[in-house]
């Protein structure tokens, strides 16, 4: 809305409950990055938070680790049976396999007075018929939205549209990109 804004962007693969430990310090980062650069600049600056979810290695993105009851590395995997090979992220629904990777979840940690919130808040977005990257970026946005990031997904069909012109123009003059880089 403002016309001097700018925007930064970050942006990972959408894993299993936000995915490595990584994706969360790249939105930290950003967010404290945009403070700075609000300062700096003068102007308004929005973080945004790019899920890569055209991205298809489903392998690299249907599991994740974390610290069990006895202080173990226990990693749960997600199985979505008679997925075609190069899927890409958005069109992944989490099935009915998502329940076992929920039970496996809660089963690992320690019950805490904060569980409660936090189960029904994971549970409702990573649901059998949410897609994975949905799941992410819902998730993303609950823990990080309120301080700003935006959560943008480019396998939006309106997203998609509205960039056609710009990967158009970049096709056309990929020389200018790359002298430049």
């Amino acid at each position: 809305k403002e016309p001097n804004a700018v925007c930064v962007f970050t942006g990972q693969q959408a894993g299993l409950f936000t995915g490595p430990l990584y994706t969360i310090h790249k939105a930290v980062t950003i967010l404290n990055w945009t403070k700075r650069l609000k300062e700096v600049l003068k102007r308004p600056v929005v973080p945004v938070f790019w899920i890569a979810s055209d991205d298809h290695d489903f392998e690299e993105i249907r599991w994740t680790a974390l610290p069990n009851t006895q202080n173990q590395i226990q990693r749960v995997t997600l199985d979505v049976p008679g997925l075609a090979p190069r899927t890409p992220a958005s069109q992944i629904t989490l099935g009915d396999g998502i329940r076992d990777v929920l039970s496996q979840l809660w089963d690992a940690q320690i019950a805490t007075e904060f569980t409660p919130a936090i189960r029904e808040a994971v549970e409702s977005f990573y649901n059998p018929a949410s897609t994975i990257s949905d799941a992410f970026g819902r998730l993303m946005s609950r823990l990080f939205g309120k301080h700003g990031l935006v959560m943008f997904d480019p396998a939006d069909a309106e997203a998609k549209a509205l960039c056609a012109p710009l990967f158009a123009e970049e096709i056309a003059r990929h020389q200018l990109t790359a002298s430049a880089l």
